[in-house]
């Protein structure tokens, strides 16, 4: 009785570890994406901020808006229109379509940055540098006139 109670015990410990590791692992896989449609939200309105901030957000406006607009309407117009008469075939299609998709476009940046004799964390630095730059001329500049 109680050898069971205790191996009831280690395995409900196991799957709370299992559950945990899966939840850190979405939240790793999400929080990105979630923060790039939010950055994304806040790029609609780039044509209204003043220099230097509107040179910033053009920069974004190009770099990340433009290609992940072109990806949604790609992607609304693959899930929209059916290949086959078949719903389950259709679905394997897609799936089949966005996975190839996802593993090239991973492939031509690792190669991209190859050529560029840059790493992962170079290449998310170059891609922040001008959100740095931002907001160090902010604090060197704008900061005395609001005092």
């Amino acid at each position: 009785m109680l050898t069971e109670n205790y191996s009831q015990t280690c395995n409900s410990d196991a799957d709370f570890k299992n559950l945990l590791g899966f939840f850190t692992n979405m939240t790793i896989i999400f929080t990105p994406i979630f923060l790039i449609f939010k950055i994304l939200a806040i790029l609609e309105s780039w044509k209204d901020l003043e220099a230097p901030y509107n040179h910033l957000y053009t920069y974004y406006h190009y770099v990340l808006q433009i290609p992940a607009k072109t990806t949604l309407h790609q992607l609304e117009w693959l899930f929209k229109y059916p290949f086959t008469i078949y719903p389950n075939l259709n679905l394997l299609i897609r799936v089949l379509i966005v996975i190839t998709t996802l593993i090239l476009l991973i492939s031509l940046l690792n190669r991209f940055l190859k050529l560029l004799h840059l790493n992962w964390v170079q290449f998310i630095l170059l891609l922040l540098s001008p959100i740095i730059l931002g907001g160090v001329y902010q604090w060197l500049f704008d900061l005395p006139n609001k005092l």
